[in-house]
């Protein structure tokens, strides 16, 4: 689905070494984004920052490379797996439905 080289895109990059709950994760990505004040934290509103925008400062293309993730617990493992696979459905039926890709997506750096 992407239009461009992965390397040409920018990278935010996360470290979740130090996350011990989901939300420590959707915390650290609201704020790289720069989500305006009052942005919510369910699954939708990141879905809504990411692929919708007008919530952040950062808007699309970008890719979200998170580090350290074997050192997360399994809650957080699997929110990040939840949102980032949420933020490719969304994108993908964006594009189908409305012609519309949205460069962005949440990587697990090797």
């Amino acid at each position: 689905m992407d239009t461009r080289n992965r390397a040409d895109l920018p990278t935010i990059q996360l470290s979740a070494g130090a996350w011990k709950e989901a939300v420590d994760f959707v915390d650290a990505l609201k704020g790289a984004l720069g989500a305006i004040k009052g942005c919510g934290s369910s699954l939708d509103a990141m879905i809504d920052l990411m692929v919708y925008g007008g919530m952040s400062r950062i808007e699309p293309p970008y890719v979200v490379e998170i580090s350290e993730v074997d050192a997360a617990p399994q809650e957080v493992r699997d929110h990040i797996a939840l949102i980032a696979q949420a933020v490719a459905t969304a994108r993908k039926w964006k594009k189908e439905r409305y012609g519309d890709d949205v460069e962005v997506s949440i990587e697990i750096a090797t």
